[in-house]
C-alpha cells in the first residue's frame, strides 16, 4: 500500500472533531479538486512508503490514539483498504474512512465512512447508501444548499452534515451560515465548522 504519511494529532475536522487521533494517509486520487489541502497525496514528486498491511497495523499498535483516520487522497484506491481495516479492528477504535464517494468497496460495518462529496460534477457512489456517518462539503464559490438537499435521503437516513469552513476564509464561514440557514427552512440541521488542525497549526 502505497503511504505518504502515518502521524498522530487531534481529528480537526467532522464528527470527531478534537479526539486524539492516528492518521493513516495513503497516496493517489481519481478527482482534482481545486481547493484541496493535501495536494501532495496525489504529486508524483511526493515520496512514499510501499507498506503491506501487517507494517501498518504494527505502526498503529504503537500509538495510542482514541481515533484511527483513514485518508489520502482516496483510500479507496488502495487495493488493499479492506483487509487493512479488518486487520485494524481488532484494536479496539473508532476506525474512520475519509473518501470523497466515488469509489466503494464493502468495508466491515464497524467503519465509519466521513463521505465528501464534490458538487457539482461528481456524485457519490449509490452503494454508500445507508453506510454514511458524515457528510462534509467543503464550503467554497460552486456549493449551493441544492447540491446538499441532493442527499436529503441520506441526511434522513441518519448521515451528519457538516459545513467545512475552506481554511478558516471569512467568505467561506459567511456563506456556510447562509447555507446553514437555507438548510434549516428545508428542516435539516448541518453544523458550521473550522478546520481546528489549522487553528492550532497542527500536522
Amino acid at each position: 500500500m502505497k503511504v505518504v504519511e502515518i502521524f498522530s494529532s487531534i481529528e480537526g475536522e467532522g464528527a470527531f472533531m478534537g479526539l486524539s487521533a492516528l492518521f493513516i494517509r495513503f497516496f493517489g486520487c481519481n478527482l482534482r479538486c481545486a481547493w484541496c489541502d493535501t495536494k501532495e497525496s496525489y504529486d508524483d514528486r511526493t515520496a512514499c512508503e510501499e507498506l503491506e498491511v501487517a507494517d501498518i497495523v504494527r505502526r498503529a499498535s504503537e500509538r495510542p490514539s482514541s481515533l484511527i483516520t483513514i485518508t489520502g487522497g482516496e483510500p479507496f484506491m488502495q487495493r488493499d483498504l479492506l483487509p487493512l481495516c479488518e486487520a485494524l479492528l481488532p484494536l479496539k477504535r473508532r476506525i474512520k474512512v475519509e473518501t470523497n464517494g466515488t469509489i466503494f468497496a464493502d468495508l466491515p460495518r464497524e467503519i465509519f465512512f466521513a463521505v465528501s462529496p464534490k458538487p457539482p460534477n461528481f456524485r457519490i457512489d449509490r452503494r454508500f447508501s445507508g453506510r454514511i456517518g458524515e457528510l462534509k462539503f467543503v464550503v467554497d464559490a460552486p456549493l449551493e444548499s441544492k447540491h446538499i438537499l441532493a442527499y436529503r435521503d441520506e441526511i434522513k437516513r441518519g448521515a451528519k452534515v457538516v459545513l467545512q469552513i475552506e481554511s478558516s476564509k471569512k467568505e467561506s464561514l459567511k456563506k456556510a451560515l447562509l447555507i446553514q440557514r437555507e438548510l434549516l427552512s428545508a428542516r435539516l440541521e448541518a453544523a458550521v465548522l473550522p478546520q481546528l488542525h489549522k487553528i492550532f497549526a497542527l500536522p
